[in-house]
């Protein structure tokens, strides 16, 4: 088989390029990573969302336990019409 001349120095070439651009893709990934962190989980941290999601579900079923008289009076009344 015969050597290309120029084989040695672009594979040095390609190496020296993969070794420069791997660090700047790891500093992309890292900025990426943290602006998604910050976009997603602001500084207030999980407790908030937690404390937010808590009070929405005791709201959620103070509501339903509210309609459930007038569900059974609408009920009786319409068996006494009957």
């Amino acid at each position: 088989m015969k050597k290309n001349k120029y084989s040695t120095p672009l594979w040095m070439l390609a190496t020296i390029l993969a070794g420069m651009l791997s660090p700047m893709q790891s500093a992309v990934n890292g900025q990426l990573g943290h602006w998604l962190q910050d976009v997603l989980i602001p500084s207030l941290g999980n407790t908030v969302y937690l404390v937010t999601i808590i009070g929405t579900l005791f709201a959620l079923v103070g509501a339903i336990v509210t309609t459930i008289p007038e569900y059974r009076a609408s009920k009786t009344m319409k068996k006494m019409e009957v």
